[in-house]
């Protein structure tokens, strides 16, 4: 997200269909697999930057890890 002065804005969106048996994955590990994706795919941009993950996905909370 980009903070501009009429709010926050996504800076980039990204999709990938799941295969069949991800499907079948338990939500939070579909939502882990969605994080894990996306940082390999930005990883040009994201390395050795700061980044917050920010997800309103109640299971993956008691992940709110600092590091």
């Amino acid at each position: 997200m980009q903070t501009h002065s009429h709010g926050d804005l996504p800076v980039a969106y990204l999709s990938k269909k799941f295969t069949p048996a991800q499907m079948n994955w338990p939500a939070a590990e579909q939502e882990c697999y969605a994080i894990i994706y996306a940082i390999e795919k930005w990883h040009k941009y994201l390395d050795g930057r700061s980044f917050i993950i920010e997800t309103d996905h109640k299971p993956l909370l008691p992940f709110n890890l600092k590091q």
